[in-house]
């Protein structure tokens, strides 16, 4: 504490308790993505393939973008277990929707996928870089909590 005066540390943790920049546009991004891909995975779910795990791809997707949103939230609300989950789940959907991607390239025309594919993939990105601020916040908030100052986040 090298002679910073003691009410300049609670000012320092509630500029920090507010969400970067990085984690709101990580959580917009994967917000937007899970849409997209539970969208995707709506728009060909009635379509049946000879191969049978195949027809339980677009169900996948539209639990995965469903899951993406709400992890948004929790993301852009930086708690700190979200921040794991947002990555690790950006890392699968992206995962998904590129090995999706590949199968169906020959028979099954969605635009909506040649959007997805790029944006999960940024999301995914965006998600794991933003796992530092987000526990930068949470631990910020933390301090704040300790110190009788909680803000009902």
């Amino acid at each position: 504490m090298s002679g910073a005066p003691r009410d300049s540390l609670p000012d320092a943790d509630l500029r920090a308790a507010e969400p970067s920049a990085i984690v709101k546009l990580a959580a917009a991004v994967q917000g937007v993505t899970g849409l997209l891909v539970a969208l995707t995975g709506l728009q060909v779910i009635d379509v049946t393939w000879r191969a049978d795990w195949a027809n339980w791809v677009p169900r996948l997707l539209i639990v995965l973008g469903v899951g993406a949103i709400g992890l948004a939230a929790m993301q852009y609300r930086a708690r700190r277990w979200a921040a794991f989950a947002s990555g690790a789940n950006g890392i699968v959907v992206a995962l998904a929707v590129l090995g999706w991607l590949f199968y169906t390239l020959t028979s099954v025309l969605s635009c909506l996928m040649y959007f997805t594919v790029p944006l999960s993939a940024l999301s995914a990105l965006l998600s794991l870089l933003a796992i530092g601020p987000i526990l930068k916040t949470a631990a910020a908030r933390q301090r704040l909590a300790d110190a009788g100052l909680s803000l009902g986040l």
